[in-house]
């Protein structure tokens, strides 16, 4: 028997959302890592023509090169979602990012054994790995989520979880996109400048080290620990 539509009011709903305590640890982890990876997305063409001293059209060839691997990948991250538990999947993925990242710091370095643009290549494509994990886990952790959620409310509130996601996204993204205007503004973005585009890399890592950090709270087991808090007679 499908359980019952959900009658209450669009704020009353989400603020309910807000007191699923798993959904609320996945929110931060999520959006920590979109945080992060808006600036690093929204700086690829400073990365091209600020660090690497290449044509602006050149950001296209970054830009492909995630998106190639990340789409080879989504297979594998289907398999392993069925497998793995979702949670350790976006461990994984995050301690990635946080890993990579930084390395942006890095792109132009003469410093560097191998030739700078081969290693923006390099890093870029590795970036592609975790990226597909974003394209296919978070959505099903959601859908988990709306389970977990109904074992206490008795109300199917798919779309108003999925909405509550949407709603802290964009709010994140305009966020994020203000913090890197401000790494521009106080660090610079030029040539001669360049530290301000260096450091969105590294800001990246650190808000990828955030989501790792709340999802290493998030329940392993959802329907055991949904299971546990009903006998216990908390939520």
């Amino acid at each position: 028997t499908p359980a019952p539509e959900s009658h209450l009011s669009i704020v009353e709903t989400i603020l309910s959302t807000l007191k699923n305590k798993p959904f609320v640890i996945y929110l931060v982890g999520n959006l920590s890592f979109w945080f992060g990876f808006n600036i690093i997305t929204s700086c690829v063409p400073y990365y091209v023509t600020g660090l690497l001293k290449l044509k602006e059209g050149d950001a296209m060839k970054y830009f492909a090169i995630a998106l190639s691997v990340a789409f080879v990948c989504i297979p594998i991250v289907n398999f392993m979602t069925s497998r793995v538990c979702k949670r350790n999947i976006m461990i994984f993925a995050l301690a990635m990012f946080m890993v990579l990242l930084p390395s942006i710091y890095f792109f132009g370095s003469k410093n560097l054994p191998i030739d700078p643009v081969m290693f923006s290549y390099i890093i870029i494509a590795l970036i592609g790995i975790p990226l597909s994990t974003l394209f296919i886990v978070p959505n099903a952790i959601v859908a988990d989520l709306t389970d977990y959620d109904e074992k206490f409310t008795g109300l199917r509130r798919e779309a108003i979880y999925f909405g509550t996601q949407g709603f802290f996204l964009k709010i994140t993204l305009g966020l994020s996109t203000f913090l890197m205007g401000l790494l521009f503004k106080f660090f610079g973005k030029s040539l001669d400048h360049p530290l301000g585009i260096q450091l969105t890399g590294i800001v990246g890592g650190v808000f990828a080290l955030t989501g790792v950090i709340a999802f290493l709270f998030f329940p392993q087991d959802l329907v055991a620990h949904a299971d546990k808090l009903l006998k216990s007679g908390k939520k």
